[in-house]
């Protein structure tokens, strides 16, 4: 089946924040009905430097503490804090923006590593759609079973309590990395690894005025290495705040206003 494989894109949100958005800015790159875009400024917003390298830091956050390693206990001490809280406030808002913040700032709060651990479950079960999904389009059989027919009435929960138990990095190697080696059997795993990663386009990123970047120097997806790497490579048009995690402070003050002045607006 590998010779038919269709490919999934490797977690939007990672991938089109970094690769994508410096691609679309590179000149003679096309887009989709070969239409250049052509765009004047490109700003890339906490992205990963190397997607691999991301994953595998998400990854690592489940099961990261051994107080936690036993996925079961810790999702019953978890759904057991939320409804401790919900029998104090008679509520829980999940749409509410600032639900985690109230329920931070209860008797129930989470603990670091349990917050850390939180994140990476997140991930875990976007990856075990994705893994679910690669494999009953091609057919590989590791999550469905080979020649298994899905229908709408199937009962998917056994299939995601097998992908649940992917790692990113276990999609890569078992099922990207198959696929890679068909296409472009002279390349290597590292080759692939360096190809989905700002590293490839250093040469360019270094000299292109119009591509900047900010992020921040807690940054969960992003290594020491990778925040030097931003920060010699763009030089005076990276951007890096001492802390906000991913994304967290996207909407504060100071962030805002240096994306306003980036693309040439008053910024105060």
């Amino acid at each position: 089946m590998v010779g038919q494989f269709i490919p999934i894109h490797l977690f939007g949100n990672l991938e089109e924040q970094s690769i994508h958005q410096v691609n679309l800015g590179k000149p003679g790159i096309r887009f989709r009905e070969h239409h250049s875009l052509g765009f004047r400024k490109v700003l890339l917003l906490n992205p990963p430097v190397n997607i691999y390298t991301s994953a595998a830091l998400l990854d690592g956050l489940v099961g990261a503490d051994p107080a936690m390693k036993n996925a079961y206990d810790y999702y019953n001490r978890l759904f057991g804090k939320f409804t401790e809280y919900f029998s104090e406030t008679g509520t829980i808002r999940l749409d509410d923006e600032a639900f985690m913040f109230k329920f931070q700032e209860s008797a129930q709060s989470l603990t670091q590593e349990e917050l850390m651990a939180l994140i990476g479950a997140a991930f875990r079960f976007s990856s075990a759609g994705l893994v679910f999904t690669v494999d009953a389009l091609n057919g590989t059989g590791y999550v469905v079973e080979k020649n298994r027919q899905l229908t709408l009435g199937t009962p998917l929960e056994q299939y995601l309590k097998r992908g649940l138990w992917w790692r990113f990095t276990d999609y890569f190697e078992y099922l990207l990395i198959p696929y890679w080696k068909h296409q472009r059997p002279e390349n290597t795993r590292e080759h692939l690894i360096e190809n989905i990663s700002l590293h490839a386009l250093r040469d360019y990123l270094a000299t292109a005025q119009k591509i900047g970047v900010i992020s921040n120097a807690d940054e969960i997806i992003l290594t020491q290495e990778d925040i030097d790497f931003l920060a010699e490579t763009f030089g005076s048009r990276a951007t890096i705040f001492p802390s906000g995690g991913h994304l967290g402070n996207v909407q504060h003050r100071d962030y805002v206003a240096h994306m306003l002045t980036f693309f040439g607006a008053d910024g105060n």
